[in-house]
């Protein structure tokens, strides 16, 4: 797609949310016209591309998730499966531009919930059976990736508690010769004194563990 396309579907997208909301004024009670506008603010947060536009990005996808869950409080909501839905796809955008894994997470399990809800609602809806499994194989797989970095932690903590020990044992190897000192209470040191102190420090934390 060329930017003259790009920059014409985002005109289009820009069109409807305005419509939407001028339709909004006249009937704040009408479910498909808030989905319209929630969805036209999800296009158009994709076209938000720049680092610098992920702020504004998040913002319209919170406005969105407003608008969608004004229209699943509305009673009489004859698509309420499909209000779910897009609850869910709002809340996985949020998810994938969260940069703190746990609060990511909370994105992650709301979209499950609102895809599980609208499984429910219709089970013979192929979309949402799809989006709820994508959404189960993509929190298992940040999961994954959450083990492989403990992994990679765990590993570390050992490599120096290893290497330090080793350190430890050889300084003390050489301690049992003649740098021994005797001490005026009677104990035996090392003759370049806290033996602890001679451990170099290791920076084995920067080693990858690939996955």
């Amino acid at each position: 797609m060329d930017t003259n396309e790009i920059l014409e579907n985002q005109l289009l997208v820009e069109y409807a949310r305005k419509t939407a909301e001028l339709n909004y004024e006249r009937n704040p009670l009408d479910s498909e016209n808030l989905i319209r506008w929630a969805g036209a603010l999800l296009e158009l947060s994709q076209f938000q591309s720049g680092s610098d536009d992920s702020k504004k990005k998040q913002m319209m996808i919170k406005e969105a998730i407003s608008k969608l869950e004004e229209a699943l409080a509305i009673v009489n909501n004859p698509r309420k499966h499909y209000t779910l839905w897009w609850l869910g796809k709002a809340h996985t955008s949020m998810a994938l531009l969260t940069s703190r894994e746990k609060f990511a997470m909370i994105y992650f399990n709301k979209a499950t919930r609102y895809f599980q809800r609208a499984v429910d609602e219709d089970p013979s809806n192929e979309l949402y059976v799809y989006s709820l499994k994508q959404i189960i194989a993509r929190k298992g797989s940040n999961k994954k990736n959450k083990i492989s970095s403990n992994l990679k932690y765990d590993i570390c903590g050992w490599l120096i508690f290893i290497f330090g020990f080793v350190a430890l044992t050889g300084m003390t190897g050489k301690s049992h010769s003649d740098d021994l000192i005797e001490t005026d209470d009677g104990m035996w040191v090392g003759s370049m004194g806290d033996i602890g102190s001679e451990i170099p420090e290791s920076s084995f934390c920067d080693l990858e563990v690939e996955n």
